[in-house]
């Protein structure tokens, strides 16, 4: 019989269980599949509709996709192929992170883990909903931005700004990290 060396066994963290930021996720996929199916429901399809608030507006759009190496997607590249690539590419991210998340201390950086988690979880919802529609729907203009977006799209945006804070909060003056 071998005897396990606890040595190099990772510490388990005390704080908030991983499978939290995943259920945070999933609810912020409810949230933008619910506003989305709201706003299909009550706004009219292309038309701009001021609000009371200066810099928003809604307008009801939908795309099948573009990126900027493939060109449209659909021409030569499935878009539900191309969204379930996609999708199953931030599953296997979000898999990693909370592996990571998982063995880390409560720190900030285990907090930008999890709020990873939950937002690129939230961001699915875009690659969710043109698997099973064939489609993506957008809803709201912030200005000073022209293109229509949507919850899922902003999740993926806060993801991103979390990512910034955290390194720039985490590095001094002087540190040769990149």
């Amino acid at each position: 019989m071998t005897q396990k060396d606890d040595s190099i066994r990772q510490p388990s963290s005390t704080g908030l269980p991983v499978w939290t930021a995943f259920g945070l996720g999933a609810i912020l996929i409810v949230v933008d599949l619910g506003t989305k199916k709201l706003a299909t429901a009550h706004l009219p399809y292309g038309e701009t509709v001021q609000t009371a608030v200066p810099f928003l507006s809604w307008k009801l759009t939908s795309n099948t996709g573009g990126h900027y190496l493939f060109g449209q997607i659909g021409e030569w590249v499935p878009q539900r192929v191309y969204m379930a690539v996609a999708g199953a590419v931030v599953m296997l991210f979000v898999v990693f992170l909370a592996r990571n998340a998982r063995r880390l201390h409560v720190s900030p950086l285990r907090a930008v883990h999890m709020g990873l988690i939950a937002g690129l979880l939230g961001s699915y919802g875009n690659s969710l909903e043109a698997v099973l529609t064939g489609k993506v729907t957008d809803f709201f203009v912030v200005r000073p931005f022209p293109w229509p977006s949507n919850l899922s799209d902003q999740f993926l945006t806060l993801s991103q700004l979390l990512v910034l804070l955290w390194w720039f909060l985490s590095t001094r003056p002087g540190d040769d990290r990149p």
